[in-house]
């Protein structure tokens, strides 16, 4: 029996020694009283259900032990790799033994997630003050390449200024002054008084410039323009010129030195004899592919030919079953004859012997009396005969011994030219063949019907 979810009975009560704050002592004190106890094994477990009713686990159930949050509970949606990572050091379990019976989902996103560690809520933390200090650190490297970049210009448009200028104009010079005070924001309680008198100056010249002043500027705004597209056809020759060397150089690269059109014509013919022996393979390996299927093709002709040999068998088997039925069934009819002949023989000889003594008895010598006496003894002895085949018939029934008399010598004769059979008991074997040929036929035709 798996334990989905054991707790502390130190964090059921409230007094966990890892909760060293109150608020941690607080959540766990809520928690268990929107939670009821259960028990699995005799060990406590909380369960709440999906629907949000609380029952205690019956041990039927026990499988349906899962502990199903809320966002009331406090947690974090993680995904599925991380959740398993979280648990491993997790202060509210003691031992999962199952990690998807663990796995709880939110009522409201429906998200997989756990209760937030407190390791991990340091973790988050401190992973989050270096993103903040590598961004302040990103923003001042831009803030300072910014600030290098404009006085780079600054620096650039005051001598190309310089050059344009010339140094009789009073007018220039007092405005280079301005733009250089500009940037710099000096306070004006610092200037001297010669600066002060020429800014007054200045103020007065502004709205009565002359025409020199204006084509100056004019150049100026010119001589700017042209810097600008020298400097981005400059750019742009450059550009080409780099791409043109890469050119050469993957050119160089692909093609060998000290070798010409000599060399491209034998790696040809190297790709074609590759070519060549790729096609060889595959042949090879159409070949060998063929003789397996010859080589299937030969078992499964041994298969059949051994399916004939034990057809063959049991033909054979068949055909020896049906000689041993013909020679039983031939040994039934002649011990059936030799058995009539055994018991025709005693019979007719006291038949012959009453007829004598009758004869005797009487001292008759008419013929019609001896006619009488004959016909009574082929009357006896057919008597025997009919009696004799039914008795052979029968199965084997054990006759009650009779006072046999003595046989006559014609009986003795024929009984000297037959062997002497084998008995059990008072039958003979002869006779229990016939008797189990006979049960044999009649099981076969009841099997037919």
């Amino acid at each position: 029996m798996s334990i989905f979810y054991q707790y502390h009975l130190s964090v059921l009560k409230g007094t966990n020694p890892e909760a060293k704050n109150k608020k941690e002592t607080d959540k766990i004190e809520s928690i268990t009283k929107n939670f009821i106890l259960g028990t699995v094994d005799g060990k406590q477990v909380l369960q709440k259900n999906v629907a949000g009713t609380f029952r205690i686990v019956p041990k039927e159930s026990e499988k349906n032990a899962i502990l199903r949050g809320n966002h009331i509970v406090g947690g974090e949606h993680l995904s599925k790799t991380r959740l398993v990572d979280s648990l491993k050091g997790h202060f509210w379990a003691s031992k999962i033994q199952d990690v998807e019976a663990f796995l709880g989902k939110c009522s409201e996103c429906s998200s997989i997630y756990p209760l937030k560690d407190k390791k991990e809520d340091d973790e988050d933390k401190e992973e989050k003050k270096e993103k903040k200090d590598k961004k302040e650190k990103k923003d001042d490297k831009e803030d300072k390449e910014d600030k290098e970049e404009k006085k780079d210009k600054d620096e650039k448009k005051k001598k190309s200024s310089k050059k344009s200028k010339e140094p009789s104009d009073n007018e220039t010079e007092e405005e280079e002054e301005e733009e250089e005070e500009e940037p710099e924001k000096k306070p004006t309680k610092s200037r001297s008084r010669s600066s002060l008198a020429a800014a007054t100056k200045t103020v007065a010249k502004t709205p009565t410039r002359s025409k020199s002043s204006l084509k100056e500027n004019e150049t100026k705004e010119k001589e700017t323009k042209e810097t600008k597209e020298k400097e981005a056809k400059e750019k742009e020759a450059k550009e080409k010129e780099a791409k043109e060397k890469e050119t050469k150089e993957n050119e160089t690269k692909e093609k060998p030195k000290g070798k010409g059109k000599e060399t491209k014509e034998k790696e040809k013919e190297k790709e074609k004899e590759k070519e060549k022996e790729k096609e060889k393979e595959k042949e090879k390996e159409k070949e060998k592919e063929k003789e397996k299927e010859k080589e299937k093709e030969k078992e499964k002709e041994k298969e059949k030919e051994k399916e004939k040999e034990k057809e063959k068998e049991k033909l054979k088997e068949k055909e020896k079953e049906k000689e041993k039925e013909a020679s039983e069934g031939s040994d039934s009819d002649s011990e059936t004859k030799e058995s009539g002949k055994k018991r025709k023989s005693p019979s007719t000889t006291a038949s012959k012997k009453k007829a004598k003594v009758t004869a005797s008895r009487s001292n008759v010598t008419n013929n019609t009396k001896e006619e009488s006496g004959s016909s009574n003894d082929t009357d006896a002895s057919s008597a025997s005969d009919s009696t004799a085949p039914e008795a052979s018939t029968t199965t084997t029934t054990t006759e009650p011994k009779k006072s046999i008399p003595m046989p006559s010598k014609s009986a003795v004769k024929s009984s000297a030219k037959v062997q002497p059979e084998q008995k059990f008991g008072d039958v003979s074997i002869t006779e229990l063949k016939s008797a189990l040929a006979v049960i044999t036929k009649v099981i076969e035709a009841m099997e037919k019907k």
